[in-house]
């Protein structure tokens, strides 16, 4: 409700969605003229770059208070955005370009912050796309996926969230085959259980190594 509650002192238009598991939006600036700031206030999802040319590059995962400002100005792309689980975003149009000198310091330092979490996030994605071995890759993602939402529990760790072959292979950039060959044959080694119902456990924690 931060959010919400700051911007309603703002002359800014700001709506709310809900996006329940796997449901998308798209953002195209060939129909959206108008710059967007969307922010996570509940759930988790992904961002895809799609050009017209059907080419699919990941961009990021966002969580809560995380945000996504669509900052080009090309109509070469567009940006599916898709819901891990139910999600509510915060989608504010910034057609006043002085709304950052309007706001007050606290809301600035959520944004900032917001904007610095985003930016690691990426720069981990980044780092997880640019992994040539394909156990290290996904093995790095599931890590990933773990420390931002992972829930502990007696040595134990889950993704409170179902997460299928199609998403996970979109998060890293490859094929569902390549997801579905490589879980096989690390299942053993990390003790990675209940991915058939599209859920992922660790029942040792410790025994997840990159070797």
């Amino acid at each position: 409700m931060k959010w919400i509650n700051s911007l309603t002192n703002y002359k800014s238009t700001y709506y709310i969605y809900k996006l329940n598991s796997n449901d998308s939006i798209i953002i195209f600036n060939r129909y959206y003229h108008q710059k967007k700031l969307i922010i996570i206030l509940y759930g988790s999802l992904y961002i895809v770059k799609i050009f017209d040319n059907k080419r699919i590059i990941p961009i990021t995962i966002l969580a809560k208070d995380d945000v996504f400002n669509n900052t080009d100005n090309t109509n070469e792309f567009y940006y599916k955005l898709t819901a891990l689980e139910k999600t509510y975003i915060l989608n504010i149009e910034l057609n006043n370009k002085e709304i950052y000198t309007q706001i007050d310091d606290k809301l600035l330092n959520n944004l900032f912050n917001s904007y610095l979490n985003t930016i690691n996030t990426y720069q981990s994605i980044n780092a997880v796309i640019k992994q040539k071995h394909l156990n290290r890759k996904i093995a790095h993602i599931l890590l990933l996926l773990f420390l931002k939402f992972g829930i502990i529990n007696n040595g134990q760790i889950h993704i409170p969230f179902k997460l299928s072959q199609k998403n996970l292979a979109l998060i890293i950039g490859i094929s569902e085959e390549s997801i579905s060959k490589t879980i096989k044959q690390i299942h053993d080694k990390w003790y990675i259980k209940s991915y058939k119902k599209q859920l992922i456990e660790i029942k040792d924690l410790f025994s997840f190594t990159l070797k």
